[in-house]
Formats: structure tokens, sequence, C-alpha cells
């Protein structure tokens, strides 16, 4: 027997084109974040390959300024730089995995800004300030 008084919940046509609509601005928000979360991460390996991967321009410019430093110092430099870009990807790795994408990016990306300044302001004899800076760079590389 079919009880003809129990009531089945509907959807108007109305509700249906409400929810797509939702559901469409949503997917286009996403895919917009994804897109700007993607160019500042290019932006971010850029800026942070120039300086680990252009290091003999780097070195030469910081010679014409004036710096103090032997090749072993400048060496040295270039290592904590060119080491702290392959570990900084393992650390922002296991942060992606913990916290998600987005927290790692951003965290890469300060890193690169952070250090990219520190390189441009420094003083080419000051050798703490520039290792320290590369390591930035690499860190977000």
């Amino acid at each position: 027997m079919v009880d003809l008084d129990s009531q089945q919940p509907t959807i108007s046509l109305g509700d249906q084109v409400n929810q797509d609509e939702d559901a469409i601005t949503e997917k286009v928000s996403i895919e917009n974040r994804r897109c700007l979360l993607y160019a500042l991460v290019y932006v971010s390996i850029a800026v942070a390959a120039g300086a680990i991967y252009g290091w003999p321009v780097l070195r030469k410019q910081l010679i014409d300024e004036g710096s103090t430093f032997s090749e072993t110092e400048l060496g040295l430099v270039y290592t904590v730089g060119a080491v702290s870009a392959t570990a900084g990807r393992f650390f922002f790795g296991l942060i992606r995995d913990a916290m998600g994408t987005r927290f790692a990016c951003v965290g890469c990306l300060l890193s690169t800004i952070i250090g990219a300044i520190v390189i441009a302001v420094a003083d080419p004899s000051d050798g703490l300030t520039l290792t320290v800076a590369t390591f930035m760079m690499g860190l977000g590389a």
C-alpha cells in the first residue's frame, strides 16, 4: 500500500540552479587561487635560482664592489646557499605534508623575499650577512 500523505523532500528548479552557480563560483575561485599560487611559486623559483645558480655573476659583482673575501670565503657563501637549496626542498616538503601546500609555498616565498632583500642591501664584505641571505634564498628555492 502506498502512503500518499507522506512528504518527500523536493528540490525546486531554482534551488538546483543556485547550487550549480555556487559550485561553478567555488570552482573558479579555486582555479584562480591555484593560478596565483603557481605564479608565486614560479617567481620564487626564478629569483632563488638566479642567486644560487647564478653565483659566478654575483661573485664577480661582489668582488667589483670591493669585497675583501678570499675565494675560499666566497665559496663558503655559495656552498651554504646551495646546500640550503637542497635541504630546503626536504624541509618544506615535510611542512607541505603536515600543513598543506599553501603554508609551505608562502614560507618558501617569504624566505626567498627576505634573502633577496638582504643580498641587495648587504655590504659586499659582510660574510655573515651574505651567508645568511644565501641560506634564506636557498631555503625558498
